[in-house]
């Protein structure tokens, strides 16, 4: 095999691997994914290691050394989405311990209040509830892709709209 053909590569590989170290630094879930693509490029484009020409099994340790960088990549995106849900999770519980403080505060000040009031906060807090618990549901369900982070955006918009009901209900109700 011709040594300038292996250091072509060689380099190619190199500039790959120079590219994932800052990719792998860089919170862009997009740049990573597009060095990975280009990593799996490399793999198919590299020539073959030949079983009769031994010095072509050099393409062979490229094509694992690049596909190596490649998974490990995609495995940061996934523990960076992973920890992200963690994280919101986290947030979730607060949400949910401060929705049930309230709870309790607006069934102690129901009493004291019109019916009409008191049926109000119940179904503003019920609402709340739910969307809290729908919420819940999609966390737990780990969304992999940009569209189901734009759902998630979407419930927390309405469990929001939902929290901010129950707070005009309360202060309407004093």
């Amino acid at each position: 095999m011709d040594e300038k053909i292996i250091r072509k590569w060689r380099d190619a590989l190199a500039a790959l691997l120079s590219r994932a170290d800052a990719a792998a630094a860089n919170p862009d879930l997009n740049v990573r994914r597009a060095v990975a693509k280009d990593l799996q490029a490399f793999i198919m484009d590299n020539p073959p290691a030949l079983d009769d020409e031994p010095d072509t099994a050099v393409f062979r340790e490229m094509d694992d050394i690049a596909g190596k960088a490649h998974d490990a990549l995609l495995l940061a995106v996934v523990e960076d989405r992973v920890s992200a849900i963690a994280s919101r999770s986290a947030e979730l519980a607060g949400l949910a311990k401060k929705v049930a403080a309230q709870t309790a505060a607006n069934e102690k000040a129901a009493k004291s209040i019109r019916l009409e009031k008191a049926t109000a906060v119940v179904n503003s807090v019920t609402t709340a509830v739910n969307a809290i618990k729908d919420l819940k549901t999609q966390l737990e369900d780990q969304p992999a892709t940009e569209e189901d982070f734009t759902e998630l955006a979407k419930r927390l918009g309405k469990a929001l709209q939902t929290l901010q009901e129950l707070r005009a209900a309360v202060e309407s109700s004093g």
